[in-house]
């Protein structure tokens, strides 16, 4: 039988909050756990002291690496036990050198989170790759060239998974309210374009925002945009359970936790992109529009005026719970992990 192994963390703005891959470990029975929490803090958040910052850039210049000392334990495993999986659940901030101790028992799975230009940009990476025993993928639109770089059928679509229990419709009632969550990949200049529009169009619409604050600056002030940084999850579920639409332009998209949460939360997503991807959800399930400001702003314009579709919500909620709560997906990798 093989052991299980995780090997992961929790990004800082998923520390302690609903959100986040690291909650895979809490839906799947490993048998180890190496944590590089401390680590990755220490690395990636460090002191404003000077002299301690001056040491992180040595650290890593001499390591090559912000979590070494996770790896070499991972490393002591491999050399000193067999028949083990070690799973690093985000592998770009984790895995390195692995491949060279595991020896002929041991597997490798790393959960990839990056689109392929990052590791397409990285010569060390397209060797890596080649190495690992299987790949996970939050996103199924790479998975063939993913497969050229590694020469191999080991790359695999596994969505990321959410709460289900917590992010769940509420008794709330809809409100003329048009929502955007998050940071990463976002076009937020589009967006600000588009809500400026919007707001001098419907006298009566709110729209908020929830992203970092370095990210306020993209927007033009009004008493009706709001926005928000660092709220609690129970304030960002009432926003999902109240607001007519989530509304996401976007770059491209691997996981995208928003979409998961606001769906299973009875809110419709438009999602606008010139890179637009059906991994989650089709056509008929999310908006997908080019990102064109007269297209976009168009929809909106409209769907804002619409009556609230519950049928449509309800059915979106019950297609989140049946693929994408925590534990259908920690069975599916479970059964990758235990196979590699």
């Amino acid at each position: 039988m093989k052991e299980l192994i995780y090997i992961g963390f929790a990004y800082k703005h998923h520390k302690n909050r609903k959100g986040g891959y690291h909650h895979i470990q809490e839906y799947l029975n490993y048998d180890y756990a190496i944590n590089c929490q401390k680590e990755h803090e220490l690395w990636n958040y460090p002191s404003n002291n000077r002299i301690i910052k001056i040491m992180v850039r040595l650290y890593t210049r001499i390591a090559g690496f912000k979590t070494t000392w996770p790896v070499l334990r991972c490393i002591f495993f491999a050399i000193l036990r067999q028949n083990q999986v070690f799973h690093f659940i985000y592998a770009e901030n984790t895995y390195k050198w692995l491949h060279y101790f595991k020896g002929k028992s041991n597997k490798i799975v790393c959960t990839f989170h990056q689109p392929i230009d990052f590791f397409e940009k990285r010569t060390n990476w397209l060797t890596n790759l080649k190495k690992i025993d299987q790949i996970i993928l939050m996103s199924d639109e790479n998975i063939d060239r993913f497969k050229t770089i590694t020469g191999r059928d080991n790359v695999h679509f596994i969505p990321h998974g959410i709460n289900t229990t917590f992010y769940s419709p509420g008794l709330h009632k809809k409100e003329r309210h048009i929502l955007m969550v998050g940071n990463w990949l976002r076009e937020f200049e589009f967006a600000n374009s588009i809500f400026k529009r919007l707001l001098r169009q419907q006298q009566d619409l709110k729209i908020t925002v929830v992203t970092n604050k370095s990210n306020f600056d993209y927007f033009t002030p009004n008493d009706r945009l709001i926005l928000l940084s660092d709220i609690d999850d129970e304030y960002l579920r009432d926003l999902y359970r109240t607001a007519h639409c989530l509304f996401l332009p976007l770059k491209y998209f691997t996981a995208n936790n928003a979409i998961l949460e606001a769906i299973s939360c009875g809110c419709p997503v438009v999602i606008s992109s010139n890179n637009l991807n059906t991994s989650y959800f089709k056509e008929d399930q999310v908006t997908y529009l080019r990102l064109n400001p007269e297209e976009a702003f168009d929809y909106l314009n409209c769907l804002i005026d619409e009556a609230f579709d519950f049928q449509k919500a309800r059915i979106g909620r019950e297609f989140v719970c049946s693929h994408f709560s925590w534990p259908v997906i920690a069975n599916r990798t479970n059964s990758l992990l235990k196979e590699a």
